[in-house]
């Protein structure tokens, strides 16, 4: 329970040649139908068949169908009580008397809003499920998705349809919690596949009109440069733009604060393409305010990637918050509220600093950093620390750094990998000797 791990061997788009991503069943849907809430396209509603629903839902029988066995299925339309105030659904059950278990479900919002000239989206989803080693388990998750704007209600042949089919499953196979770690979807080379791939696997076969749609969007897609546009999507959630066997770094070209004024600069680091094993590369910058020249370089070897296990060297001569701290991993990235905050801070040191660090993922949710690093300071204000009017301050300090997000979920694309929001709080915690 409340374990999962999805692994995608093959993903193929219209329009893109090399996408780093797919559209997952789950993303339109509940996996199941038996939760309390149901997700439907991103947005919960309370389940029919939860506890204490038949106080909330009308259901009435519709139907009884009679198979070849002795088992026999009821049919039951199910909607919101009238005058009952909740995010609701309304849709038909088909319940097998073999377990009283569901073997159909069709549903679909219950109120569906419109107005404000937005855009909206219509959702009806299905679940079938079948006996497999006498336990019921889904076997397709069906959705239809219908495309309308504001008021003026559905917009012409435009609607998606996700068809996903289960197959091979096996009941209580022997899994432990250690097998799952904390990457909930992880994509392995899933583009290059050739078209044999496709005719062997895929469950229902391409019909002549949705052959024509891949030909036409994937001609509206070298048009338009779909494929560079998602580089450069990847590259604000990532920070880093693909070169080749290197990235190069968003954040250390153009900047602006306070301090520096505006400040230009470059950075690169090399690529999953390049190596594996490591990682190195370095940065400069200058910043026209405080007319000065800023540089870095780094190294980073990776020792066991299933944990996250690696070792870093860093030195850099720049600028650092005076009186600042930073916590294991919070820089966020460009479109990082912090990047803002960074904008507004006016005291600065001159700082010098060496750092070697040791990083590893353990408890599955709690990244560990431990390091040791020396670095000078000079204040850049009329600050005075002692008699001697001494601007220049040497450290030595050593320590761990611990970032815990239970619950936290990474997807792992072929360039990067994202968290997943998770509904608890995320905790940091920082321990240093000077």
């Amino acid at each position: 329970p409340d374990n999962s791990k999805e692994t995608v061997l093959a993903t193929k788009v219209s329009g893109i040649t090399q996408p780093s991503f797919a559209i997952l069943a789950t993303e339109f849907q509940s996996f199941s139908f038996y939760d309390e809430i149901i997700r439907v396209y991103e947005k919960n509603y309370i389940n029919p068949i939860s506890k204490n629903s038949e106080n909330k839902y009308l259901f009435i029988l519709e139907d009884t169908l009679y198979g070849d066995k002795k088992d026999y299925t009821y049919v039951i339309s199910f909607r919101p009580m009238k005058g009952k105030n909740f995010d609701g659904l309304k849709g038909l059950l088909y319940v097998n008397t073999n377990g009283y278990a569901l073997q159909n479900v069709i549903a679909e919002p219950y109120e569906k809003k419109r107005g404000g000239g937005s855009l909206s989206v219509d959702v009806k989803i299905q679940q079938k499920y079948e006996l497999v080693d006498g336990k019921w388990f889904p076997n397709q998750l069906n959705a239809d998705m219908i495309f309308g704007a504001g008021d003026s209600g559905k917009i012409s042949n435009i609607m998606g349809i996700s068809r996903s089919y289960l197959t091979n499953v096996k009941i209580n196979p022997d899994l432990r919690k250690k097998d799952f770690d904390n990457v909930a979807v992880e994509y392995r080379e899933a583009t290059q596949k050739p078209d044999s791939f496709w005719v062997k696997h895929r469950t229902d076969s391409l019909n002549f009109k949705e052959k024509n749609t891949y030909l036409a969007i994937d001609s509206i897609g070298k048009k338009y440069n779909l494929d560079k546009k998602l580089i450069l999507l990847e590259s604000l959630i990532n920070g880093q733009i693909p070169w080749g066997k290197f990235n190069i770094d968003i954040d250390k070209i153009f900047s602006f604060s306070t301090y520096e004024g505006v400040r230009l600069g470059w950075g690169m680091h090399t690529s999953r393409s390049f190596s594996k094993a490591f990682t190195v590369g370095g940065y400069t910058g200058y910043g026209f305010k405080d007319k000065a020249l800023k540089y870095g370089y780094d190294g980073r070897l990776n020792i066991y990637s299933r944990k996250d296990l690696s070792i870093g060297y860093a030195h850099n001569f720049d600028i650092s918050e005076s009186g600042g701290y930073s916590f294991y991993n919070d820089n966020g990235g460009v479109l990082s509220n912090e990047s803002f905050r960074n904008y507004l801070v006016e005291v600065m040191d001159k700082t010098k600093a060496n750092e070697v660090d040791l990083r590893v993922r353990t408890l599955k949710y709690c990244q560990v950093k431990l390091y040791a690093s020396t670095y000078s300071k000079y204040t850049t204000d009329d600050y005075s620390f002692s008699t001697l009017n001494n601007k220049s301050f040497i450290f030595s300090e050593a320590g761990i750094k611990l970032r815990f997000a239970y619950g936290e979920k990474v997807v792992k694309a072929t360039h990067y990998q994202a968290p997943q929001p998770s509904k608890y709080p995320i905790f940091w915690l920082n321990f240093a000797k000077g």
